[in-house]
């Protein structure tokens, strides 16, 4: 079965994004990179400032961890 992973999105300065566990793991040295609770957001104007330049909005936020969430799910899948 396949672990659950908490919706954490974190963003690395070399434009990796990180989900679940190693986000949030992330999270506690860098929290200013690290988007929690984005779904209670969704059909809102609500956007996050990282690092003063990139903003996301929640649907975008969401967007990035269900299609990280998909290429993992697809590597599990093939290495069986």
């Amino acid at each position: 079965m396949l672990e659950q992973h908490h919706p954490l999105l974190h963003l690395q300065k070399s434009g990796e994004r990180l989900v679940g566990e190693p986000a949030k793991r992330q999270s506690i040295t860098n929290p200013d990179k690290t988007v929690a609770s984005i779904k209670r957001h969704m059909g809102t104007d609500f956007r996050v400032n990282i690092d003063d330049k990139k903003i996301f909005t929640s649907r975008n936020i969401c967007y990035d961890i269900t299609e990280i969430k998909k290429q993992m799910l697809r590597a599990t899948l093939v290495k069986k």
